[in-house]
């Protein structure tokens, strides 16, 4: 098995442990991986396919990890923003529900006012 079969193959098995892990790890291996992989093929035909698959490697993971962390942040914001929408939609009820009080109690006050 040749340099670039190994890499390959080593890339499939960190692909394979990576599907519980968070987004983040995940864009890492993956990044890593695809990285490696096409360093591999560059490396290969530069003479040197390890030292192609490290760099393609790191350079991957670098940017998978980076991209996978944003892409979190903005699940996160997008969170938050559906739970702040939730407790603005609960107290606009509960402000409708007093001034529905409000008005029915200035109803009977103003019948109890006509009859004394």
């Amino acid at each position: 098995m040749n340099k670039f079969n190994s890499a390959f193959v080593i890339c499939a098995f960190l692909l394979i442990g990576c599907s519980s892990n968070n987004s983040t790890t995940a864009g890492v291996v993956y990044g890593g991986a695809a990285g490696a992989g096409v360093g591999a093929l560059i490396g290969n035909e530069a003479g040197n396919t390890g030292v192609g698959a490290v760099a393609g490697g790191v350079a991957g993971a670098t940017v998978g990890g980076l991209i996978a962390a944003s892409e979190e942040k903005k699940e996160d914001v997008v969170s938050q923003q559906k739970e702040m929408l939730a407790i603005q939609e609960k107290q606009r009820r509960r402000q409708e529900r007093e001034r529905e009080d409000i008005a029915r109690q200035k109803y009977y006050d103003d019948l109890l006012q006509k009859h004394e």
